[in-house]
């Protein structure tokens, strides 16, 4: 159902599914508001009962599972002053059973971030972004600060991301990336690359930095750097006819010394290599 009514929308879903011989159900409700021209605010509520459990559904939930889950969302946009975005968003959930990673029940957390975005310009565009989480008796605090700068062929963006993280057994930890990305979209060839060195310190699975990576065509990544080291990769599309184009992606991970002999690994180099050829007939 959704319906909108002057500067409010309102929309809401509800199914049931049966699992284990017992029915249960999942709700999903929320408005979307435009209170001023430059200011919008979204609300979300969902519930999904412990017997909800439908793996071909896709709704907003803080696991991967949909089910034995309450939660509200909060979320508001401003762009109301020159050159600057200011957007801030919470959500809290409950779970009543033991989920993945929470050994006990029952259990509660949030996740709440704050971020502001400055575009003094068409070519250059800068953000800052903080967050703060916490699940399982579990906190986590992270930035992340991005820059980008755009000119004809060439897009340049370089990142920072670091975090913290602490439970109430042990000590504080923390984690930090640095990134450079790269794009290039050559005037007189059918060609453009776009390459990223990165280099980073996490010395704890608990503090591991996620990083969306570029593929080939229809693909991508979102891996999860763990240990002391670099990482970079290069992407390749060429149209070679009208008909045919070559996708390659080469990336390499290399790891120090002292963290591959820490955890004996047999190498600390890892080298991917995807190539694909897409044709049109």
């Amino acid at each position: 159902m959704r319906c909108k009514y002057g500067m409010a929308e309102v929309f809401a879903e509800a199914a049931a599914a049966q699992n284990a011989g017992s029915w249960g159900y999942g709700v999903v409700a929320g408005t979307v508001l435009d209170p001023l021209p430059d200011v919008g605010l979204t609300l979300l509520y969902r519930y999904y009962s412990p017997y909800f459990d439908n793996s071909d559904s896709y709704a907003f939930s803080e696991t991967s599972r949909l089910n034995d889950e309450n939660g509200l969302y909060a979320g508001v946009e401003v762009k109301s002053l020159k050159n600057w975005i200011f957007s801030a968003s919470g959500d809290v959930f409950y779970f009543s059973g033991i989920k993945y990673g929470i050994p006990y029940s029952p259990s509660w957390g949030y996740d709440a971030a704050l971020e502001t975005m400055y575009i003094p310009s068409a070519r250059w565009q800068g953000s800052l972004r903080l967050r703060a989480r916490e699940k399982g008796r579990k906190s986590t605090y992270s930035l992340r600060w991005r820059m980008r700068y755009t000119d004809g062929g060439w897009q340049v963006q370089p990142t920072v991301e670091a975090n913290m993280a602490a439970d109430r057994e042990s000590s504080l930890g923390y984690g930090i990336s640095f990134y450079q990305d790269v794009r290039y979209v050559f005037s007189s060839v059918p060609l453009s690359l776009s390459l990223r060195v990165q280099g980073f310190y996490v010395p704890s699975w608990d503090n591991r930095i996620y990083a969306y990576e570029s593929d080939v065509l229809y693909g991508y990544s979102n891996n999860a750097l763990y240990g002391e080291g670099g990482r970079a990769y290069i992407n390749l599309k060429w149209q070679i006819i009208k008909q045919l184009a070559m996708y390659l992606r080469v990336s390499e991970t290399i790891y120090t010394k002292r963290w591959a002999e820490k955890r004996q690994m047999p190498s600390p180099f890892r080298t991917d290599v995807h190539l694909l050829f897409r044709a049109v007939l």
